[in-house]
């Protein structure tokens, strides 16, 4: 590959570029090598890539705590038990909150359990009550949720559900 003369690059390609900033931290030995034993176990293979992913986690969680007006992208797992009525009732509550849950999956269990797995993207508000009010569901064992906050990301995916769609139709 043939090095390329940084002068004969347009000056408007060359701002644009953009390109990883440099720091440097100082941070307790301990730390880091508990630090490095987790990014190795989770399989980065660059430390940089592990620091800007545990960067981004800090920041997307800073959002969430400042502002419930975010917008975000996750899923909800439910573990719950079917023979307490739980299916209707959660069925229900995703129609209630149609233009926040994109998509759902029910996996069956050994009796009597069920897993749902639901999509979400919205408003960290609406993600967030729709959460609180699965818990409080008669029959819901336990509850996970995870949700990265997004800009643009989640209005294109509403943009690209037809209007027809069960999800979208006017809950």
């Amino acid at each position: 590959m043939n090095p390329v003369d940084v002068e004969q690059v347009p000056f408007e390609a060359r701002v644009k570029k953009e390109y990883s900033a440099r720091v440097c931290i100082s941070i307790p030995p301990e730390l880091l090598k508990e630090f490095d034993e987790v990014a190795r176990r989770e399989g980065y293979e660059e430390r940089s890539k592990a620091f800007q992913s545990a960067v981004r986690r800090f920041v997307d969680q800073s959002r969430n705590d400042e502002s419930q007006e975010a917008r975000a992208a996750g899923t909800i797992l439910v573990l719950f038990d079917h023979k307490r009525r739980s299916v209707e009732n959660i069925t229900r509550l995703i129609h209630t909150f149609g233009t926040v849950v994109v998509s759902t999956v029910h996996v069956h269990l050994p009796e009597p359990n069920y897993l749902y797995i639901m999509v979400v993207s919205g408003r960290v508000a609406d993600i967030a009550s729709l959460e609180q009010r699965l818990r409080n569901l008669n029959g819901v064992i336990q509850l996970k949720i995870t949700h990265l906050t997004i800009e643009e990301a989640a209005k294109s995916l509403e943009a690209r559900l037809p209007p027809s769609s069960p999800n979208m139709a006017g809950y």
